[in-house]
């Protein structure tokens, strides 16, 4: 019996949990730090911003005074160029409508990343530009700013902007790559002009080739760049982090608490056999 039971534990403690899906969302977030006509949101990389972090469902993003770092938001605000509206999604809310989206910004590749918990593995992202970035892109900065409206004057210019998602197999973006996946905010580099687009809505991206991430930096680079280094302002703006989340089966566990409790009623008896044994 008793080397039965623990074949069975055995067994049961080598079985591959079953996962589950689900989707942050980011919606249960409040706690802002600012809040305007247009929304409000938590500072996580501008003036003011505390060095620390936040979590939501797992997943942990770092916030720094001018950046790398994180904002959570839902301010609606598509109109307002500049950095004054750097908390701003240029798709205007969440997916959802009427929740909170995230701004991520960093200056280096990797510099800006979130790390995951360890029964996380990530499916999917939603994926848009912030407002600062898209109208910078659409219109240009102006006299003193940076930034050249894409496609230049004719409209032919071969510019693009781009995030590229990468995986690391521990936190804090450390150990090896695990992967790395693109997605380009803006490319007008197609051969007919009418193809040049700028990403105003919310767009999946596909994480699967980034394996068993445990952090996921992200890298912001494009065509237009100089003596400083890129010129569209580098920021985006993500939501629904699909996972999958490792989870123990339910008839695996019912299995084991009925292996446990005959593993006790056994024991019970050899002990009460042995003291008759004794006291006769």
């Amino acid at each position: 019996m008793k080397i039965q039971l623990l074949a069975l534990m055995i067994s049961l403690a080598a079985a591959a949990p079953s996962l589950a899906d689900m989707v942050i969302d980011f919606n249960e977030l409040s706690g802002y730090t600012d809040a305007t006509a247009d929304g409000s949101y938590l500072n996580g990389y501008g003036f003011g911003a505390a060095t620390g972090s936040w979590s939501s469902g797992g997943a942990t993003f770092g916030t720094n005074q001018w950046g790398p770092g994180w904002s959570y938001s839902n301010v609606n605000n598509t109109t307002t160029a500049g950095y004054t509206n750097q908390f701003a999604a240029y798709p205007g809310t969440d997916v959802s409508g009427n929740g909170n989206y995230v701004i991520g910004t960093g200056f280096s590749p990797n510099a800006a990343y979130f790390n995951l918990s360890a029964n996380l593995q990530a499916k999917s992202i939603a994926v848009a530009n912030s407002t600062y970035a898209g109208i910078s892109m659409r219109d240009g900065d102006g006299e003193g700013g940076f930034g050249k409206n894409f496609g230049g004057d004719t409209g032919s210019d071969p510019d693009w902007f781009r995030v590229t998602f990468t995986g690391f197999e521990q936190a804090d973006v450390g150990g090896t790559s695990t992967g790395s996946v693109e997605f380009y905010l803006s490319d007008f580099r197609f051969a007919d002009d009418a193809l040049d687009y700028i990403v105003e809505d919310w767009q999946t991206v596909d994480l699967t080739g980034l394996g068993d991430a445990r952090s996921i930096g992200i890298t912001l680079d494009g065509s237009d760049v100089g003596p400083y280094g890129l010129n569209t302002p580098a920021y985006v703006a993500i939501d629904n982090l699909a996972v999958t989340a490792a989870v123990p089966e339910p008839s695996s566990m019912a299995m084991l608490s009925v292996a446990l409790v005959a593993g006790g009623i056994a024991k019970r008896r050899r002990n009460k056999r042995q003291q008759k044994i004794q006291t006769s």
